[in-house]
């Protein structure tokens, strides 16, 4: 097929900036077709639009303005889109509007209406039709702000790559490609992938060059075994003294709090990000040895308008060695370390084990990990111990007070109506050293996850609901820790383990991810093992069952932790002093 014909058509596409946009192909103004451009306005009011003009190369040409009155449909014929060299268009609107596409082969055939669409992602899927008697073909436009390869792959029924090929080596931004497919058995299917966010219109005809229809394309997830994830620097120039954590505040997008072990923690602006600077220094308060330091950060919900922070960090000043959750409060931009509200005060009999993270959950409640304070095998037996907080995932209100403690006691917290020394602050017991807890921000009741680090054979990821008994020292995963007079009655099992034999001994959890750029993980636990640096990515079916894919490597002994940006995108804190971010390019 000579790719003339397709150089016939041009792409409708959008304009980044706008607040909705549209995506389809149009004939060129060479004679073969006639079109029209409809736009409709649907609503009861007046709205504005922009036609935007663009070469192959993405340059634009012009820029025509419409206005539409209610419930008007207008009608823009192909002359008075006519310009030398219209490669693809871009629509714009204030209100709500709807884009089609009407064309026809002068040289006969059915006519095509086609609705406009706008949804760059980096992975499109169609199926191809028989192209013995017609062809099928693509044209993309790079949506990207950099230049993208691309690569068409065709599948089997088995879900196997039989084909790939390169479409091009480096669409440009806003450049456009037309391909014919060829080569592909009928009804094949098939993918393009790019490392840019595309557009991409799937095109069918005849030899005759008449076109028939527009072939749907949908945007999709590509498996897991088919792209390569990379993790590169999330801030441009700044490093960190062992960052274990990176918290966003709601609203303030722009503003990256890092918590370093050793208890300053950092403030970055990521519209400088030229370098960081001291947001609150504790660290002559920290105790920083081994695993003892700053260990949790988080921000209230409304810290945007009453600047609070809390912190988890432990301490040996002062008294004996102690976990210390508490509050600081932020005025004009700046916290003064001498404003510490302690909230919580928990005695650590070793130097290990100390959980350490805390995280509000979508419930307004600070949830806070606790271990089970330390050596080996939990010789004081705290885990299963409710009388003690060690060994434990908290859950406290820090809006409303009790009036004899800092904080306030949920009402729900599971043991909070009994009389046999349980701590009412306990949401969920029998963890050994929760290393990184994390709620799904796409569930709309409390759906936590924890990472528990195992003692000498299996590392365990919880899926934990209130008042959840998770086994240890009675069970270590799904094993008896001690065989003689075990009994698992009562215990919720972890969703999934993994044991020590491929020299992973040190989960680090993560979280389910919710971000847009990474479609292919869509749904899936992201969580590692510090020991080894692999970093792999869990699905979790209905039935309970799971597949965990590796997707990224670190040196080992300094994965610390994961962290979200504002749009859910994971984020590595490594003890190497960088803050990586999971990102995905096409494989090889």
């Amino acid at each position: 097929m000579n790719l003339i014909s397709l150089a016939t058509f041009c792409l409708l596409v959008a304009s980044q900036a706008l607040s909705q946009n549209w995506v389809t192909h149009v004939p060129a103004s060479d004679g073969l077709f006639t079109s029209q451009l409809i736009l409709s306005n649907p609503g009861e009011t007046e709205t504005s639009l922009s036609v935007n003009l663009y070469d192959p190369a993405g340059q634009e040409i012009k820029q025509l303005a419409y206005v539409l009155a209610p419930f008007e449909t207008q009608r823009i014929l192909q002359p008075q889109l006519a310009a030398e060299n219209l490669s693809h268009l871009s629509v714009s609107q204030e209100g709500d509007c709807q884009v089609y596409l009407a064309y026809q082969a002068k040289s006969g055939g059915p006519a095509a209406l086609v609705q406009a669409t706008s949804h760059p992602v980096q992975a499109w899927r169609m199926i191809v039709g028989d192209n013995t008697a017609n062809w099928d073909g693509i044209a993309i436009l790079n949506l990207g702000a950099h230049s993208t390869p691309l690569l068409l792959r065709e599948f089997n029924d088995h879900g196997d790559i039989v084909m790939q090929r390169q479409i091009s080596s480096a669409l440009a931004p806003l450049a456009k490609t037309l391909h014919v497919i060829d080569g592909v058995n009928p009804g094949s299917i098939v993918d393009i992938v790019a490392d840019q966010p595309v557009v991409v219109i799937g095109l069918s005809g005849d030899h005759g060059n008449r076109l028939l229809w527009s072939n749907p394309v949908a945007a999709y997830a590509p498996p897991i075994a088919s792209v390569t994830y990379e993790l590169v620097d999330y801030f441009e120039n700044a490093t960190f003294d062992a960052p274990i954590d990176v918290q966003f505040a709601a609203g303030l997008p722009n503003l990256a709090y890092v918590a370093q072990q050793n208890g300053d923690i950092r403030r970055v602006d990521l519209t400088e990000q030229s370098s960081s600077s001291s947001y609150l220094n504790l660290s002559s308060r920290v105790t920083h040895q081994g695993e003892m330091g700053l260990l949790g950060l988080a921000l209230h919900p409304n810290f945007a308008s009453n600047g609070q922070i809390f912190v988890n960090y432990v301490s040996e000043n002062n008294g004996p060695r102690r976990s210390i959750i508490a509050r600081f409060r932020e005025l004009e931009g700046s916290v003064d370390s001498g404003t510490q509200e302690v909230l919580l005060e928990v005695d650590q009999p070793f130097s290990n084990h100390n959980g350490g993270q805390i995280v509000f959950g979508p419930d307004g409640y600070l949830y806070i990990a606790l271990g089970d304070g330390g050596s080996g095998g939990d010789p004081f037996g705290h885990g299963q111990n409710r009388t003690t907080l060690l060994g434990s995932i908290l859950r406290i209100d820090i809006d409303k007070p009790d009036p004899e403690l800092p904080y306030g006691i949920p009402s729900d917290n599971p043991f909070l109506p009994l009389d046999d020394g349980s701590r009412f602050e306990i949401f969920a017991y029998g963890v050994r050293n929760p290393w990184r807890i994390s709620f799904d921000r796409a569930s709309d009741s409390p759906n936590l996850w924890v990472a528990d680090v195992g003692q000498d054979r299996f590392e365990e990821i919880n899926l934990v609901s209130i008042g959840d008994n998770l086994g240890w020292n009675i069970s270590e995963a799904y094993a008896c820790f001690e065989p003689v007079n075990c009994s698992l009655d009562g215990i919720t099992l972890p969703v999934y383990s993994y044991d020590r034999s491929q020299g992973d001994r040190s989960v680090t959890g993560g979280f389910v991810y919710r971000g847009s750029q990474v479609p292919s993980l869509a749904g899936r636990y992201i969580f590692g093992d510090f020991i080894s640096g692999r970093i792999w990515a869990l699905h979790l079916a209905e039935n309970g069952e799971t597949t965990r894919s590796q997707i990224a490597q670190i040196a080992p002994n300094s994965l610390a932790s994961f962290a979200e940006d504002p749009n859910g995108e994971i984020l590595v804190c490594s003890f190497s002093g960088r803050i990586l971010k999971l990102q995905w390019h096409l494989a090889n």
